[in-house]
C-alpha cells in the first residue's frame, strides 16, 4: 500500500506543474484570441459602414471599439464587446490605438499579450489590406 501511495505521489509530483503550466497557456490563448477577434470584427465593420473604427484602451481599462482616437465615441454592436484588462496581462502595441479604415485598410501592427505572473506571451501581426492575423509566435517558457 505505502509503496502505491510513493508511486502515485511521485505521479502527481511530475504531472501537476505541467498541468497547471496548460492551464496558464489556455487562459493566454483564449485572452489572444477574443482581442483577434474584436480586431477582426472591427475591421469588417468599419469596411461594411463606410466609417473609419480605432480600437484602442479606454480609461477603465477595457479594450473597446471607438469613433475616433482618443476620445471617441464607442461603437454600438452586438459584435462589440468591450474586454477587461486582467491584471495578470500586459498588451503592448494598442498604445497609440489601432484604425480600421473605410477603404479597406487598417494599421499594420505587432499586439503582443504577455502573461505578467508567468512570463508567457503571444504576439501577432495584422495584415494591412485585409485585417488577417498573419504572424502569430507564442513564447511559453517561464520567467523564473
Amino acid at each position: 500500500m505505502i509503496l502505491v501511495l510513493i508511486l502515485f505521489s511521485a505521479a502527481c509530483g511530475i504531472i501537476a506543474p505541467d498541468l497547471f503550466s496548460r492551464v496558464q497557456r489556455n487562459r493566454m490563448e483564449d485572452y489572444s484570441w477574443q482581442l483577434g477577434l474584436l480586431l477582426r470584427e472591427c475591421y469588417f465593420s468599419a469596411v461594411y459602414s463606410g466609417k473609419d473604427l480605432w480600437v484602442y484602451v479606454d480609461e477603465s481599462n477595457e479594450i473597446g471599439v471607438f469613433d475616433k482616437f482618443p476620445k471617441g465615441k464607442p461603437v454600438e454592436s452586438i459584435h462589440f464587446k468591450h474586454i477587461s484588462i486582467p491584471e495578470w496581462v500586459e498588451i503592448k502595441g494598442l498604445e497609440n490605438g489601432w484604425c480600421a479604415r473605410a477603404d479597406g485598410f487598417c494599421e499594420e501592427t505587432n499586439l503582443t499579450v504577455r502573461d505578467i505572473e508567468l512570463g508567457f506571451s503571444t504576439t501577432f501581426a495584422l495584415r494591412p489590406y485585409d485585417g488577417e492575423i498573419i504572424e502569430k509566435e507564442s513564447n511559453y517558457e517561464k520567467k523564473f
